[in-house]
């Protein structure tokens, strides 16, 4: 069901997603490695494509309230945010970058919240990250509604498959940087 909501207690798993040493394309063409991302601290990941309209729409809406939650709080916790295209074919950067607009998503480096997309030329890149994630599917109206959670330096790394709250997110944040 795409509306499913995660339990509540969340399941920690040490094991983290062995993500390729790959670099992809932000909403203004430029390269950004993605290990560093994942590595910075506190991390939320999810997966999207430009015309989805399923539970992407949802799921970016989520992110936005998430971004504002973060916002108002402590300034120091430094919690990235990262949407990742499952679409380089079809989600150029301007793609991503308009994408971006509909929902009022603040994206880059200020905003630590990331929606990068694979190079067109270079597809087995973002296929391997998204067989990192356990997010590879056969089509894209496949793919599977998660949001991974973790802590690169705390080994703790949770998978939340349907549609969690900011509420939720928020608080798994909070535990993974614990």
């Amino acid at each position: 069901a795409l509306c499913a909501r995660p339990a509540a207690i969340a399941q920690w798993n040490a094991q983290a997603p062995r993500v390729p040493d790959v670099t992809l394309l932000d909403h203004r063409g430029e390269p950004v490695a993605l290990r560093p991302l994942l590595a910075r601290g506190p991390v939320a990941v999810n997966f999207f494509y430009t015309g989805c309209s399923s539970f992407c729409p949802p799921q970016t809406a989520i992110f936005r309230q998430l971004q504002d939650l973060l916002q108002a709080q402590d300034s120091t916790q430094q919690t990235t945010l990262i949407s990742l295209s499952i679409d380089p074919l079809g989600d150029s950067p301007q793609a991503v970058a308009r994408f971006a607009e509909r929902y009022a998503a603040r994206i880059g480096e200020e905003a630590r919240w990331w929606m990068l997309t694979g190079n067109a030329a270079r597809t087995r890149d973002i296929e391997e990250v998204l067989q990192a994630f356990g997010a590879h599917a056969a089509s894209l109206a496949d793919h599977p509604a998660q949001i991974w959670v973790g802590h690169a330096g705390k080994s703790r790394w949770l998978r939340s498959l349907g549609l969690a709250s900011a509420n939720d997110i928020l608080q798994w944040l909070h535990a993974a940087a614990a």
